[in-house]
């Protein structure tokens, strides 16, 4: 025998309400936690909306900025709002890109590692973009210091090479 399990009206509207409110708990307790994240880590990262102005910056990009002042158009501090095409102009191909876009460029005395990806919303529409910066001046000099160092070694093996075929040319005139 099975019996039937029915919910009143007022009931049904008392657990739907309740869903609710657990399902708002729930997103904002993620939404807490990624902005936690977000806030927390070293990756200097700014979001601009999908009309190209800035809408934040976690603090890491806030102390990037300001560690480049001098060579900004406006204060690091009120960049929210600007338009993010005053540090770098967004190609038309990228306004809708399908995979992240990277390019390493100079800026003020540092080079820059820079990353644009779209954001998207939950139905996939685009609605944004994020850029996360990163400066890497230290290590393209280490690069070029080792590459100079390997030219060294390579033009030192070069003429170590010349050294002993000449050594075996006089060795060989002298038996």
């Amino acid at each position: 025998s099975t019996s039937e399990f029915v919910l009143s009206a007022e009931r049904r509207a008392t657990l739907v309400n309740l869903a609710r409110v657990i399902s708002l708990a729930v997103d904002r307790f993620a939404g807490r936690r990624t902005t936690a994240i977000v806030e927390s880590t070293a990756a200097a990262i700014i979001y601009i909306d999908i009309k190209g102005k800035i809408r934040y910056l976690n603090p890491a990009a806030r102390a990037l900025l300001r560690s480049m002042q001098a060579h900004l158009p406006v204060d690091a501090e009120r960049m929210p709002g600007q338009r993010f095409e005053l540090f770098f102009k967004i190609p038309d191909d990228l306004r809708q890109p399908q995979r992240p876009y990277e390019t390493t460029l100079f800026f003020g005395e540092d080079w820059l590692h820079f990353t644009l990806m779209a954001v998207h919303n939950d139905n996939q529409q685009q609605v944004g973009y994020m850029a996360t910066w990163r400066k890497v001046t230290a290590e393209r000099a280490a690069a070029a210091a080792l590459d100079a160092l390997l030219d060294q070694v390579a033009q030192k093996t070069e003429t170590l090479g010349r050294s002993a075929h000449s050594l075996c040319d006089v060795s060989r005139k002298m038996s």
